[in-house]
């Protein structure tokens, strides 16, 4: 979920605002024989973290500037901006004041209910049973953004997401190592990487989601699906002794140097450079880094495999954090006007045309429609990592989206990151207990 982080913001004004003319026919008055007059043009705003240079957000800004060539009359401002905590920040700032854009990237969850609640964002249900051609072509993984005791649809998915391990071929080679299976295998061959001057596995702690999508890799490798459940209906708790000891083996991990020698000082874009410099062995990443690897210099040297699993878990070893990833959930308070300018752009930004596009410019991946792979992609990253979520039984997002507290993806995902500045792993699972408790 959705989640994912930079030091660096940026907000990017793609496309910024294109002046459209109308090219509907009205009257003036009913008077025949006069100039027919434009109809008013309509503005409204986009606002997701697609904002980078890499192959998937260019493309997203082409079809946004696309967009508007069809369709002069719609006036569209792209305020997308990459780094997460700046999106979070400023998408909450916009729910507090009222002022969000017409489109906003949304993950959903259960703490996503209050927005549904209060009419904040659209139930989408209504335009997807007037066009069937388009909602007919999407996958259903609309999981994330409905709930219980509440009709509707609040978010439509724009990504397809699964999580696993991208790693250096050459390295492992040279090493005479595979790729590792399970986590004790990782553990096991973190010395000899280290010893050969990589660094095993560098994780960019610096941005809280890394340390938390790590974790919900452990938690669906260890306990499975029902483990989150659990944790949502307070069957389970955080600070649980099973949850302390997957809070103690990151702890671990990290002193350790499975992560680098001080991985909260790195961010993600940092990670990605240590792994794309060959500096890393491996990184973990979801489908949307197929592109950006295989832009890559090294892209020949990058193989995919799942995300280890426990050696004595292999029941769960075909649990993976992925499903539905991020979607567009529309502001629940836009004029006529607005609201069917933004209904028409969600239909173009969600169709199978755009994910054949980003299928062509990431040479690869797997996306939220029902569309046939292109035969004219031949894409190894792609191919490995098609084959490996294969045998996928479960997908799961981010641990805390499925609990009704707002506040504690950010919770859980802090307190895991102070485990690599040294807090104990009984203390954060403490503080995350004592978040929920405190909201009772």
């Amino acid at each position: 979920m959705r989640t994912f982080t930079k030091t660096l913001m940026s907000i990017v004004l793609t496309g910024s605002i294109l002046t459209i003319s109308a090219c509907s026919s009205s009257t003036d008055n009913g008077k025949s024989g006069q100039q027919a007059s434009k109809p008013d043009k309509v503005s409204i705003r986009i606002m997701t973290r697609w904002a980078d240079n890499t192959p998937g957000p260019i493309a997203f800004r082409d079809r946004i500037k696309q967009f508007q060539k069809e369709n002069p009359n719609i006036e569209v401002l792209n305020e997308s901006i990459t780094d997460e905590s700046a999106y979070m920040t400023k998408f909450k700032t916009g729910i507090a004041s009222g002022d969000l854009p017409a489109i906003s990237q949304t993950w959903g969850g259960e703490s996503f209910k209050i927005y549904a609640d209060s009419g904040t964002f659209l139930d989408l249900s209504g335009a997807m049973n007037d066009d069937k051609q388009w909602s007919g072509q999407l996958l259903p993984l609309f999981e994330n953004w409905q709930f219980k005791g509440k009709e509707g649809i609040y978010g439509i998915p724009a990504e397809f997401f699964a999580v696993g391990t991208f790693y250096n071929k050459e390295i492992f080679k040279k090493l005479n190592l595979e790729p590792p299976q399970t986590l004790e295998e990782l553990l096991e061959q973190a010395p000899k990487l280290q010893a050969a001057g990589y660094i095993p596995l560098a994780l960019g702690a610096k941005d809280t989601w890394r340390g938390g999508h790590f974790f919900n890799n452990l938690v669906m490798k260890q306990f499975g699906p029902q483990k989150i459940d659990d944790l949502a209906s307070r069957k389970a708790q955080y600070d649980d002794p099973d949850m302390v000891a997957l809070f103690k083996l990151i702890s671990d991990y990290n002193k350790a140097g499975v992560f680098g020698d001080n991985a909260v000082s790195v961010d993600m874009n940092q990670e990605k450079a240590l792994f794309l410099s060959s500096r890393s062995a491996m990184h973990t990443d979801g489908s949307w880094f197929i592109g950006e690897a295989s832009s890559s210099e090294i892209k020949d040297k990058i193989g995919f495999v799942p995300f280890p699993y426990f050696k004595d878990k292999p029941e769960n070893k075909d649990n993976w954090m992925g499903g539905g990833g991020g979607g567009y959930s529309v502001y629940g308070k836009l004029k006529d006007n607005e609201k069917e300018a933004a209904i028409k752009l969600l239909k173009y930004l969600t169709s199978v045309e755009y994910f054949q596009k980003q299928e062509e410019v990431n040479q690869g991946g797997v996306y939220p429609v029902k569309m046939s792979p292109n035969p004219n992609v031949n894409n190894p990253i792609s191919s490995d990592f098609v084959n490996a979520i294969k045998g996928a039984k479960v997908y799961k997002n981010d641990v805390p989206s499925y609990d009704k507290l707002p506040q504690l993806l950010d919770r859980v995902r802090s307190s895991i990151q102070g485990l690599f500045v040294g807090t104990s792993p009984d203390k954060v699972g403490k503080e995350i207990a004592d978040e929920i408790k405190k909201s009772k």
